[in-house]
């Protein structure tokens, strides 16, 4: 069975939240979503609970996720707001915010690879007070695939060949004086053994130029060719069958290496906080409650073993490094 296409799922998340029976905050992204830098990230929400029709008027916020499990956010996570937004008298309310740069924040400028970081939206009408737990809805996923505009503008342009016209060498030859030799028996003309010299000193000076040049850019090549492909997402958990899955990529620079294993912890925490959210066993759990109490077990697990995959090729650690399943 293929996945849904996002049109559809974002139009039944649109019909679901406009219902009148629908009691749920928001309606999309649901937990996990993942969008690709580039994108636009869609929230929808239920405009007719009551603390939205009060003043008809709601704020809305993305905070970075990465301290949600600890119950650090703050305003310094604060990656996005929007105030004074218009709730709809009928339907579903729709933010549609792109994907940037300024969702990595510094930590941006160190992509080695395609990488997930976690975030979640907050929602809470005008007349309420922040209180970064307020309104908290499903956590989600957003994945750079490249280095953000400003580095990218920085970085030296690629070199080109110079190059040399013809023309231009001939009139060089052409415009250099033509000496004479004086003998007893007269005057001979020097100039054209002068000038098959001078061919044959330009002709050798342009070989070794585009000698140079084609070392360059096989070496240049050989360079960007061990770099991942711009489809390639590493992270397990989120091939939700929208993209297909690749192999793992072998990661050189023990820095990379860290940054992935952290970068992992990070998402393992984030999964063991949300199944630490669930219902817990023996009590009267719907079936689909226990359906994603498996799917999140299995996500978990993946994690697991990813993080002792980077733990067996050298990468530290982060402190107070522990695997609970709840």
């Amino acid at each position: 069975m293929s996945a849904p296409c996002p049109r559809d799922v974002l139009s039944d998340a649109e019909s679901q939240c406009a219902s009148s029976s629908n009691t749920n905050t928001s309606c999309y992204p649901a937990s996990l979503t993942a969008f690709v830098q580039g994108q636009n990230a869609s929230f929808i929400w239920n405009p007719a609970l009551s603390q939205f029709q009060r003043t008809n008027r709601v704020n809305i916020t993305i905070y970075d996720g990465s301290a949600e499990w600890d119950g650090s956010i703050s305003d310094q996570n604060t990656i996005l707001r929007y105030t004074n937004i218009a709730n709809p008298a009928s339907g579903a309310g729709v933010l549609q915010v792109p994907v940037n740069d300024s969702w990595w924040g510094a930590k941006g400028a160190i992509w080695v690879g395609n990488v997930s970081y976690p975030f979640l939206w907050t929602i809470w009408g005008v007349d309420e007070q922040d209180t970064f737990t307020i309104g908290r809805q499903p956590m989600f996923a957003a994945i750079q695939t490249t280095l953000p505009d400003s580095v990218r503008a920085t970085m030296a342009p690629t070199p080109t060949p110079s190059s040399v016209s013809a023309g231009s060498i001939t009139g060089s030859i052409t415009s250099l004086p033509s000496p004479s030799i004086t003998t007893g028996g007269g005057s001979h003309s020097a100039g054209s053994s002068n000038r098959t010299a001078i061919i044959a000193g330009v002709v050798c000076s342009v070989l070794g130029v585009a000698l140079f040049i084609s070392v360059f850019f096989l070496i240049r090549r050989r360079r960007f060719a061990r770099r991942p492909p711009p489809n390639y997402i590493p992270d397990p958990i989120l091939n939700l069958g929208v993209y297909e899955k690749q192999p793992l990529r072998t990661v050189s620079s023990k820095r990379a290496l860290d940054l992935e294993m952290r970068t992992a912890h990070e998402r393992l925490l984030a999964l063991q906080h949300e199944l630490l959210a669930q219902p817990l066993p023996g009590s009267d759990i719907p079936a689909g409650s226990q359906n994603e109490n498996a799917g999140l077990r299995a996500r978990i697990q993946l994690l697991t073993e990813e993080v002792e995959r980077l733990r067996s090729m050298g990468a530290e650690a982060p402190p107070a490094y522990s695997i609970q399943e709840g």
